[in-house]
């Protein structure tokens, strides 16, 4: 999960202040921090969940399970999230070319929109994978589980971060080549981002923890309902959704301290400080996105039989080329002595 919205109020246009914090010793931190640790992420992550997309793809699974069709959407948003959120971010930190954001004021606004709504994604579809496996088990709720209901529920979850994501259209603006919230203190800047901040994050991880403990609670009767495959991907949504927990309850607890804005963060060696811990919040969500595809290939059978075959195949091909290259030679030989 990334912070979008800073409530801070504190201009870092303010020229006196980016010399107190290039100079500090935070700062070196944090450029450490994300020059070096954020592309590791983004590189084994996007391999790591684009094969997990194509293994689901290849063997049909995303059109005969409902799991398997969120876990092929949240493997795809993930790989947007690493590199349009963290990616985007990271380039121009590095390479000191503009973000994409600072180019025009229409792509200031379109880049807020977009990047919320792909940021904020992937914690509605967990939940939505919690309530697949929590209902599954039962009966008289199983029909809700199809593929039917799993595009319908992602199609409503877009629609509603549309929903709640436009006001960025209006809100931001381009001014002196920085991306701002330029509206006096109003509704819309003090109690709209609460609210947004609300269906973002506060509401998708207090159910999240509910629906693992239901999880938890009903394993014994999951367990004798399930087959093995399905045992299987429910016990890898459960780590996902514990993996999302852990790893984003750092930058919840930083955001909200951001949003509330107590009177020791306004001193600047406070405020500075605050920037560390902030980048290595974002970098342990930005870890969440990145080993997902780990959790797939260390608890379903699936992944790692496919990657098996995948080898397997190439150790075949290999050879029989191989085979064809000897006797193609030989040929060549046995010819030449003819002659």
């Amino acid at each position: 999960m990334v912070d979008i919205v800073n409530a801070s109020g504190m201009s870092m246009s303010n020229m006196s202040f980016d010399r107190y914090w290039l100079e500090s010793p935070e700062f070196r931190l944090h450029w450490l921090i994300k020059v070096y640790s954020t592309p590791t992420f983004i590189i084994a992550g996007s391999i790591g969940n684009m094969t997990v997309a194509a293994i689901l793809y290849r063997h049909q699974l995303t059109w005969q399970h409902s799991i398997c069709f969120y876990m092929f959407v949240y493997a795809l948003l993930n790989t947007l999230v690493l590199n349009l959120a963290f990616g985007l971010n990271w380039l121009p930190f590095v390479v000191r070319v503009r973000h994409v954001m600072e180019i025009a004021d229409w792509m200031c606004r379109v880049y807020q929109l977009i990047f919320r709504i792909i940021t904020y994604f992937p914690a509605w579809i967990i939940v939505a994978m919690m309530v697949d496996r929590v209902v599954s088990p039962s009966s008289s709720l199983r029909h809700v589980c199809t593929i039917f209901v799993a595009e319908l529920v992602t199609v409503f979850i877009f629609i509603g971060l549309v929903a709640i994501s436009i006001h960025a259209m209006w809100m931001y603006e381009l001014m002196n080549g920085e991306c701002y919230i330029l509206e006096p203190p109003n509704f819309m800047t003090i109690v709209w981002p609460w609210i947004a901040a609300t269906f973002y994050s506060y509401i998708p991880f207090v159910a999240l923890l509910t629906l693992n403990v239901l999880l938890c609670l009903r394993w014994h009767h999951i367990v004798v309902s399930y087959s093995v495959k399905q045992h299987q991907f429910t016990r890898a949504t459960l780590l996902v959704s514990v993996s999302y927990i852990l790893c984003n309850f750092p930058i919840l607890l930083v955001n909200f301290i951001d949003r509330a804005q107590p009177s020791w963060l306004h001193a600047w060696h406070n405020f500075v400080r605050f920037l560390v811990v902030h980048e290595v919040c974002q970098l342990i969500g930005c870890l969440h996105h990145a080993i997902t595809f780990v959790i797939y290939f260390s608890t379903m059978s699936l992944f790692r039989c496919s990657l098996k075959c995948h080898k397997d195949t190439t150790r075949q091909t290999r050879d029989s080329v191989t085979d064809l290259e000897m006797r193609a030679l030989d040929t060549s030989e046995n010819h030449q002595n003819d002659l």
